[in-house]
């Protein structure tokens, strides 16, 4: 058994981090697809050798039509979580800095861990000496923001990641609709000016009407085949889903949680994410189940890693860890990783092997619960979220709103299909 207080898996991603589908084409063959179509030739091929995207999925596709096609100066792409909303605006932006030498973007995105991904994901794209980099910002809600007029702050295109967030804050209500400081300064001082690219997991009705009708009012909102504005087809579609109903102690309920998925062959393979309400919680969680393992240290086949993080953790602490994250992301799997964590690992981060996250303390707006169950179930790979409920204290009544979300539609990720031919069907007891 293996601990440590902090996780960060931000290096530059896997081959398999953004991969939309795996078509391979023929040697000297010419694939047509919307890459082709609005992508320099450099950018298309450094998809496919650095990245191994060779054919945009739906919600890729109808973003770069849109964005090269139209002459819409604000879109929002709003597609179930692990889609590949990245590349959404990414592309969009390389492209058109490299038409243009003297144009500048700028990405927002509400975390640090997040901002820091999308940045690795340019420069495994670009490379990291391509001086596209330089003209593009990457900015966190904690970073600082230029608030001048001598047109530092002039940006020909504005990635906006997880807008409502950005815009709104991350409140516990998805009725929020006054904007945060960045907010209005992104939307009264920046907007105007430039192409604003937004995306989101999910958008509240709330958050809809205060973007359509006063802070965005001529945005063209992208959403998946089938769903509709009310957004109740929000899920990933293969995303398998218990809650488990107990009364008693919720730490001994975990417990069991993690000893029935030890026992079961293909979660055993991957790693886990629990997480929990508040910052004590945590800690507390993971304490526990470090005592808990070391108890169990007799136990040959336990190879579990314990991580935890958190709003409070110190980043250049967490930053120390990197290299020893990107060597260990390069061996032979010796261990699986337990990671508990707040809401702050929820947004965007894209973590390999994830295939069971469980709720510890199950989030009560849809919007919260939609990103802590969208790190599992990625990029058409199936995964299982654990929601421990305890029926006791009455909370069981709290979530019956998250048994009305239903499932989006499947998207184009082939390579996971080829793969998982060879896979023994699943099934969670």
């Amino acid at each position: 058994m293996r601990y440590f207080g902090f996780f960060f898996a931000l290096v530059v991603p896997s081959v398999d981090a953004f991969r939309p589908t795996c078509h391979r084409r023929a040697k000297g063959s010419v694939l047509q697809n919307s890459f082709h179509e609005f992508l320099d030739n450099d950018i298309v091929e450094s998809l496919q050798d650095k990245l191994s995207v060779v054919e945009p999925n739906e919600v890729q596709d109808q973003a770069l039509k849109t964005f090269f096609a139209t002459e819409h100066n604000a879109i929002i792409v709003c597609a179930q979580t692990g889609s590949g909303k990245t590349l959404t605006f990414l592309l969009p932006i390389i492209q058109t800095l490299q038409n243009n030498a003297n144009a500048k973007a700028l990405v927002v995105a509400p975390t640090n861990l997040l901002i820091e991904q999308h940045q690795a994901v340019a420069a495994a794209l670009l490379g990291s000496s391509n001086t596209i980099l330089d003209r593009i910002q990457f900015r966190s809600l904690s970073s600082p923001f230029l608030n001048d007029d001598d047109g530092e702050d002039d940006f020909d295109v504005i990635a906006v990641d997880e807008i409502d967030a950005v815009l709104y804050g991350e409140s516990k209500m998805d009725e929020e609709t006054e904007l945060t400081s960045i907010g209005q300064y992104v939307i009264e001082k920046l907007a105007p000016k430039s192409r604003v690219l937004g995306t989101s997991a999910f958008l509240s009705r709330a958050h809809q009407m205060a973007l359509l009708e006063q802070h965005l009012p001529d945005v063209e909102v992208l959403r998946e085949q089938g769903v509709t504005s009310t957004q109740t087809q929000v899920l990933v579609p293969t995303l398998r889903q218990k809650f488990k109903y107990f009364s008693g102690n919720r730490l001994e309920k975990l417990v069991d949680v993690l000893d029935d998925a030890k026992r079961d062959d293909w979660l055993s393979q991957g790693s886990t994410m629990i997480f929990c309400g508040t910052v004590e919680q945590a800690q507390e969680v993971f304490d526990a189940l470090v005592v808990e393992a070391d108890l169990d240290d007799d136990n040959a086949d336990d190879t579990n890693t314990f991580a935890l993080v958190h709003e409070q953790l110190d980043r250049s602490e967490i930053h120390s860890l990197m290299t020893k994250l990107r060597h260990d992301a390069n061996q032979p799997a010796q261990s699986t990783t337990i990671l508990i964590c707040t809401d702050v690992a929820a947004r965007g981060l894209d973590i390999p092997n994830i295939r069971h996250v469980i709720l510890h303390t199950v989030p009560t707006t849809n919007s919260a619960f939609i990103h802590q169950v969208g790190r599992t179930a990625r990029k058409g790979q199936v995964g299982l979220l654990t929601c421990l409920v305890n029926t006791a204290s009455g909370d069981a009544q709290k979530y019956t709103h998250l048994h009305a979300l239903k499932a989006a539609s499947e998207l184009s990720f082939q390579s996971w299909k080829q793969y998982s031919k060879g896979v023994p069907k699943i099934t969670f007891n």
